[in-house]
């Protein structure tokens, strides 16, 4: 057997207390060596001073950190390459390191997200130095952002077609402007929300284009209405609306493109195709109260109707669809300001459309009466014909349908008169919806037919002699709020019952009726003004005037996509659909 050498238990504790030592040893060799080569690296570089001293893995952190540091890109890179070297020569000893690193770094990021978000604010968009510095002028566009002088508050801006826009919502504090729920937090987020006054400027502070335009009063603005905009902007009128709309690939879709991709309720966020931005920012109601934030964006216009209303835009959370509505001047909504016309010249905010003239009127009647989907002209004067009435004024066919005890028109008038339109100018409008009335047309105020309507329009108290032949053909007239009722006794309450009277096609969205009486309303829009030439919702609504009027306003039928179909006072300025009824 072979023997053991004996080693005393003091002996082998030396040993391998020796062996120990020197292993350290070695270790701090490689850590001194690896020190030193960093040391050199940083001595070298212009970031020296910026680097913490307090700790190694403090100093590693500290480099791969680019926005604590202050060196310049350059120096930045040759320490970050340094500590990449560091890394790649011994892996098992900075790993620690590293990872203390990245999770600092993932703080800092998570930091720099919130003050991003933060500086989103209208206070912190003054002073971010990412966008541009204020500018001499009231307000300049440079390049995608426009600052308000008035409070040095700075908006993006955005161009959509031939129009540049805020793609922001104002937030300049004004006279009966307000944040939603009062909250000044939701005043940084959405903007603030105004009356139709005070988005007028109806005092004139800045100019006097909308002065004196507010609730219960009647003005006749000069547009472009600059109202509570920065100086070369301008509260749209719906016209403009309507031509940004347009750009973005019509009304039906408008809603879907230019709402925010974020921030509605129940999944309806938009794709924010063109950088609008709309946000659904709610309203002020009228008795003071808020709400549909969320939900709804209404957008004021620069176009009122009458004394107590005015057109708004509206971008729906259920809906892709932008829709222009009106609604009460004291209602509070978000405001848009439009970059005035380059030329600086004051050009009208209308649509480009005109109202008819007579010869046109007449030369688009002629074309309309030889419409081959049409019956032949009857022979005598006016007169039935089977399910056909002819009149003998200009030769044109009517469909006619008896339901109940009362015998309709089943289309539209396309009579040609003064101060009647086609839709947008187009004779083919006028061929498919036939023409608009004014109120004082529909009732033949001159008394060109008879006496029974005469001296009836806009602003004239009549008392008219029922039943008012009006605008129709001889042994026809316009029905009165009561020939209305009588037709929904027949058919069903209104609110139930334009599904059966809209037409199986041409409604937006697919929206069409079952026409179960053949009566085959068809969703022509309106027209509203006196100057202007407006036209709003065609495919999404129809409204059909009465004889019948109340305080300065028309009773009207109004059929719309969305069922909620009613008998409601319109401004008798409007321009509505004629159905005449027998006699």
């Amino acid at each position: 057997m072979r023997p053991f050498k004996k080693i005393s238990f003091v002996s082998a504790a030396l040993l391998l207390f020796s062996a120990c030592t020197d292993y350290v040893a070695d270790i701090d060799d490689q850590i001194d060596e690896m020190e030193a080569k960093l040391s050199e690296s940083e001595l070298s570089s212009s970031s020296l001073e910026a680097q913490s001293s307090s700790s190694k893995a403090k100093s590693s952190s500290s480099m791969s950190e680019k926005a604590e540091s202050s060196s310049s890109a350059e120096s930045s890179s040759s320490v970050e390459s340094n500590s990449s070297e560091k890394d790649s020569s011994s892996s098992s000893l900075s790993e620690g390191a590293e990872s203390s690193s990245s999770a600092k770094s993932s703080s800092s990021a998570k930091s720099s997200s919130s003050e991003e978000t933060a500086s989103s604010s209208s206070s912190a968009k003054s002073s971010s130095s990412e966008e541009v510095l204020s500018s001499s002028s009231d307000a300049e566009p440079v390049g995608d952002v426009m600052t308000d002088s008035r409070d040095g508050q700075t908006y993006k801006t955005v161009t959509i077609g031939s129009q540049t826009w805020m793609a922001e919502n104002l937030n300049f504090v004004a006279n009966s402007s307000f944040c939603y729920n009062n909250e000044e937090t939701n005043c940084t987020k959405y903007g603030r929300l105004y009356t139709w006054a005070a988005a007028m400027d109806s005092a004139g502070t800045w100019t006097t284009n909308g002065y004196g335009c507010g609730y219960q009063k009647t003005c006749s603005p000069t547009y472009p209405v600059r109202g509570v905009c920065p100086s070369g902007w301008h509260l749209p009128s719906t016209a403009e609306w309507e031509t940004l709309f347009d750009a973005v690939g019509g009304q039906s879709t408008a809603g879907k493109v230019l709402k925010s991709t974020s921030g509605w309720n129940s999944s309806g966020n938009g794709t924010d195709a063109f950088g609008f931005s709309a946000l659904p920012a709610g309203y002020r109601s009228l008795s003071g109260g808020y709400d549909v934030e969320g939900s709804n964006a209404h957008f004021s216009s620069s176009t009122g109707s009458g004394s107590k209303y005015a057109y708004n835009a509206n971008l729906d959370y259920d809906g892709d669809n932008a829709d222009l509505n009106l609604s009460d001047k004291n209602y509070g909504f978000s405001v848009r300001c439009l970059q005035d016309d380059a030329s600086g010249e004051t050009v009208e905010s209308s649509s480009s459309e005109s109202p008819v003239s007579s010869s046109s009127a007449e030369s688009s009647s002629s074309a309309e009466s030889s419409s081959s989907e049409k019956a032949k002209s009857s022979s005598s004067g006016t007169e039935l014909v089977g399910d056909v009435l002819t009149d003998d004024r200009d030769g044109q066919t009517y469909k006619i349908v008896v339901i109940g005890s009362q015998t309709w028109m089943a289309e539209n008038l396309n009579y040609a008169t003064p101060k009647s339109y086609c839709f947008k100018d187009s004779a083919a409008n006028c061929d498919t919806y036939g023409r608009l009335y004014t109120w004082d047309v529909a009732m033949d105020s001159a008394g060109v037919w008879s006496t029974n309507g005469k001296g009836c329009g806009d602003g004239v108290q009549c008392v008219p002699t029922y039943p008012v032949r009006g605008i129709c053909p001889e042994g026809w007239h316009l029905p009165s709020k009561e020939d209305w009722e009588e037709l929904f006794s027949v058919v069903g309450d209104p609110s139930i019952s334009g599904v059966k009277l809209r037409s199986t096609s041409g409604w937006a969205e697919g929206k069409n009726g079952t026409d179960a009486y053949h009566f085959a309303a068809l969703p022509a829009g309106v027209g509203q003004g006196v100057t202007n030439t407006n036209f709003f919702n065609k495919e999404w609504a129809t409204y059909f005037t009465s004889s019948s009027d109340e305080e300065g306003f028309v009773y009207s039928l109004l059929l719309n996509a969305y069922d909620d179909d009613k008998l409601l006072k319109t401004n008798k300025t409007d321009w509505l659909s004629v159905r005449c009824l027998k006699d």
